[in-house]
């Protein structure tokens, strides 16, 4: 089994979203090739102490993956691990090294090698493509076990009780490794074993699938890696041929982008109404001017008559709405993370108070996620 190490190189610590993404992306294809990343650090470009870093994971792991901006950073990052790390006399390519292709893109990724080591460079911008046209395949070839792997996704399960399954089918099944990962409500089991045959792999997974599906099938919302929560929803909702509205308030249209970024979302999603003031609320969703006055805009009935009245103005077959404190301070005597989610659907209404910790960002990530739940929940029970 490979040990991968992770490092993604900045500029600037404080802008590292989009190679959080993309370390995210290269740590689930590891984990699929049955080979998870064991450690991932993100360092400055100006930090004084790169090359020591660098060459303490070299030293730890037989690859050490490395994520570089822009092209110029990665030439910089190369020519300082060929001469510090590997005592080269420059930064050419050796024999037994490999120039990975750019892929349609500007910049070339590179795998710098000694004898069963690897050093491999990645560029930000084209790291999806070379590892999908390229390197994946690559590494997969070097694993000398066939790696099978399995993912179950679940929500509205608690983590306790996910754990102890686990726990137990390790103890009856101690081939397979398992790892569970929480974020914001969802849970996410992954599930991998080892083999010289591919068939062997396969079987010994087939009844830890098989336990986890008579245990918590109606939790289980994919098991496959590609698909998101948002877009296991929308299946739901294609296979019933209903259409859905959203009405936020707090989240200000990240429910609507989760579901619009899902391919094939038009077939399902009518509109979205975001309603951030109580004139909108009232203007565009006519929540009552008493219930806004006597109730709040953050109360029960006001999440209820955004999620009823956004059904009446489109007319979709449901609508999910959101109202809530996200912070930084309490407001009409309210606290911060205090939010309503309600659901119409089918005419019928359920509203759901939710009590969140964190700071703005976390808070309303995780009212999206209680929503998706919540609207999951909603369709399943009309059986």
């Amino acid at each position: 089994m490979m040990d991968i190490e992770l490092i993604s190189v900045e500029a600037d610590l404080l802008l590292a979203a989009d190679s959080d993404r993309q370390a995210a992306y290269v740590m689930e294809k590891c984990a699929q090739l049955g080979a998870p990343v064991v450690s991932r650090m993100n360092v400055t470009m100006e930090n004084t102490h790169l090359t020591e870093i660098i060459a303490q994971a070299w030293k730890r792991s037989s690859v050490v993956m490395i994520i570089c901006q822009n092209g110029k950073d990665l030439k910089t990052v190369r020519k300082l691990i060929a001469e510090k790390v590997l005592n080269r006399k420059n930064d050419e390519l050796a024999e037994q090294d490999v120039l990975l292709e750019r892929h349609g893109g500007s910049y070339a990724g590179v795998i710098l090698k000694e004898e069963e080591k690897k050093l491999i460079l990645l560029p930000e911008e084209e790291l999806q493509s070379i590892f999908e046209q390229e390197l994946f395949r690559m590494l997969q070839k070097e694993l000398k076990d066939t790696v099978y792997s399995a993912t179950v996704k679940m929500c509205g399960m608690e983590e306790a009780e996910v754990r102890k399954l686990i726990a137990e089918l390790k103890e009856k099944n101690p081939a397979v490794e398992m790892t569970l990962t929480v974020y914001m409500g969802e849970i996410q089991i992954r599930m991998m074993t080892g083999s010289t045959e591919d068939h062997s792999a396969k079987k010994a997974l087939k009844p830890v699938l098989k336990t986890f599906q008579e245990k918590f099938g109606a939790y289980i919302y994919a098991t496959n890696d590609t698909v998101s929560l948002e877009a296991s929803v929308l299946d739901l909702l294609k296979e019933r041929e209903l259409t859905l509205t959203t009405a936020e308030s707090l989240t200000g249209g990240l429910l609507a982008a989760r579901f619009t970024a899902v391919p094939g979302a038009s077939e399902v999603f009518k509109q979205g109404f975001v309603t951030y003031c109580n004139r909108a609320k009232r203007k565009l969703l006519d929540v009552k001017k008493t219930t806004l006055k006597e109730y709040g805009a953050v109360s029960d009935r006001t999440a209820k008559e955004m999620a009823k009245n956004g059904v009446f103005a489109t007319g979709a077959d449901a609508c999910i709405s959101l109202t809530g404190l996200a912070g930084p301070a309490a407001e009409e005597g309210k606290p911060v993370g205090l939010v309503y989610i309600a659901c119409c659907y089918k005419n019928r209404t359920v509203v759901r108070e939710c009590h969140f910790k964190g700071d703005r960002r976390q808070i309303r990530e995780q009212s999206v996620v209680q929503a998706l739940l919540l609207l999951r929940e909603c369709i399943l029970a009309d059986q």
